[in-house]
């Protein structure tokens, strides 16, 4: 599992796990998940490559069109891994950690277009889709680096459904 790649568990009232995704290190003690993968969330428990986990319950940013969400967490010790300004092109392979028949797995993507849905801003689609849980972990380039955030374009009260997924850098 990538250094920056943490599962995102959703909490119900009594404490117990609702629903599994994935999320992002952005920075020291900023964890990024899709907000649609923490929406109505009681509280969130962050699950780290080394498996320690916190819980969490503050939200210090989110953007609603954007898919994304910042969360303070406690990170520990912490490894820098975002590609900074990285451009990325249509056909350009990329990686993502993915869910099959309840496994974590690791695969190819492949940038298959740009666009820009009405009030979303440029979204880049990917193909293949991957599983809802994938939300919010890293789009990760050949050495690694994380260049965007898989998100959607996501309008709160829909279905959870990914008709194509997207990054978002």
């Amino acid at each position: 599992m990538s250094p920056c790649l943490v599962w995102i568990h959703k909490l119900d009232s009594s404490g117990r796990r609702i629903d599994t995704s994935s999320g992002l290190i952005l920075q020291p003690n900023r964890v990024a998940p899709a907000l649609q993968t923490i929406d109505s969330a009681t509280k969130i428990e962050v699950e780290f490559a080394n498996g320690r986990k916190v819980t969490v319950d503050e939200l210090t940013g989110w953007s609603g069109t954007g898919d994304w969400a910042i969360l303070k967490a406690d990170t520990g010790a912490f490894r820098r891994s975002l590609a900074e300004n990285r451009k990325m092109w249509v056909g350009e392979r990329l990686i993502v950690f993915n869910f099959e028949a309840n496994a974590r797995i690791i695969g190819g993507v492949d940038i298959g277009g740009r666009g820009s849905p009405a009030g979303f801003g440029e979204r880049i689609q990917i193909s293949p889709p991957v599983a809802f849980e994938a939300a919010g972990g890293p789009l990760l380039d050949p050495d690694g680096h994380a260049v965007g955030i898989l998100g959607g374009s996501w309008i709160a009260g829909t279905l959870r459904q990914f008709p194509s997924c997207t990054a978002v850098t």
